[in-house]
């Protein structure tokens, strides 16, 4: 082999690792993205069911009182597949059995951009902010300066 094909050789291989490196960066941004989204989907989708659980047990009447998790997990009860709501990037969410906070007062009292669910601190990794659930049903992601991760904070509670 000349040197020509062996340097023709050379400059392939590495052409073809540098496109597979950013082919896999591309894929992995795109699966945290993908988890990001179902995060916010089981966001809505908890506050649907609670929403659906109130007007069963109690029809036109209140929210329920309960704050933090028990918000979430007073119809868990009746619910077998309510793991599935939890945070698809938090590992300690499904070892624990819920990855979101709840209200941290009567979600009744609060106003419909008020947040009355959101991630737990480190769900979407450290320093990472993550979904913030108002009562208006919207989900919005949230950096952790994000002055809504801020409120969220201050109004969520595990």
């Amino acid at each position: 082999m000349s040197l020509s094909k062996g340097l023709y050789v050379i400059l392939i291989a590495s052409f073809l690792v540098l496109v597979c490196a950013y082919g896999l960066q591309a894929v992995q941004r795109a699966q945290r993205m993908a988890r990001v989204t179902r995060c916010a989907s089981n966001l809505r989708a908890l506050w649907q069911t609670q929403l659906q659980y109130q007007a069963w047990v109690c029809p036109y009447g209140p929210l329920s009182p309960k704050r933090g998790h028990e918000f979430w997990h007073q119809w868990k009860r009746v619910h077998p597949s309510a793991n599935d709501f939890d945070c698809p990037l938090s590992e300690e969410g499904r070892r624990i059995g819920l990855s979101y906070r709840g209200p941290c007062r009567d979600a009744n009292r609060l106003k419909p951009d008020d947040p009355v669910g959101a991630d737990r601190e480190g769900n979407h990794g450290p320093g990472q902010g993550g979904n913030v659930l108002l009562k208006s049903g919207d989900v919005r992601e949230a950096s952790e300066s994000d002055p809504l991760w801020v409120r969220a904070r201050e109004t969520t509670m595990d």
